[in-house]
């Protein structure tokens, strides 16, 4: 009681099809690319899964853990420059991260017969928790900017979203 944990699987296809452009493809190695109905959309991640899970010690439910795991499959991202025909070709790495926290109640409600002067007795709950997000310090890519080179070829920088945190955290409920 009071622990929750949860799975959560979503589904997303996000596809174009630009009035008046035929869309082409173009495998690793061709020199020229084949029609295509439509192209894949930035945000079209077919699959993320989420992970919670949360509990507490035994003899002591005012210490809680949580872990939270994501993952979601790659996201498409194209040239720059306008480039509508050969739209979003490549993908970036899958997304992934893990998070852990610790809680510890400092306050609820139900001691104030028992500590009736307490400095936060004007509170329902109250919960320091530590939390470190993206535990295994993934470099997971958010976007890319494009150098064009004298040579006028573009070469895609990375950009990455933000490395290990450590959270402190103090939650007040009223």
């Amino acid at each position: 009681p009071g622990a929750e944990s949860w799975i959560n699987l979503s589904f997303l296809r996000t596809r174009e099809s630009i009035d008046g452009v035929q869309h082409q493809v173009r495998n690793l190695g061709d020199r020229e690319g084949h029609d295509v109905k439509d192209v894949p959309r930035p945000t079209d991640r077919l699959v993320t899964m989420s992970m919670f899970f949360q509990d507490y010690l035994r003899k002591n439910e005012n210490i809680r853990m949580h872990l939270n795991f994501t993952v979601g499959t790659s996201l498409p991202f194209g040239i720059p420059d306008n480039n509508i025909i050969f739209r979003n070709p490549y993908r970036f790495a899958p997304y992934h991260r893990v998070d852990i926290g610790f809680g510890f109640l400092l306050w609820k409600q139900e001691w104030r017969h028992r500590r009736p002067g307490h400095f936060l007795r004007f509170t329902r709950n109250t919960w320091a928790s530590f939390e470190v997000f993206n535990l295994l310090k993934v470099a997971n890519e958010a976007s890319n900017t494009w150098i064009k080179a004298i040579t006028n070829v573009q070469y895609a920088i990375p950009n990455y979203l933000t490395g290990r945190r450590v959270n402190l955290r103090l939650k007040m409920d009223f």
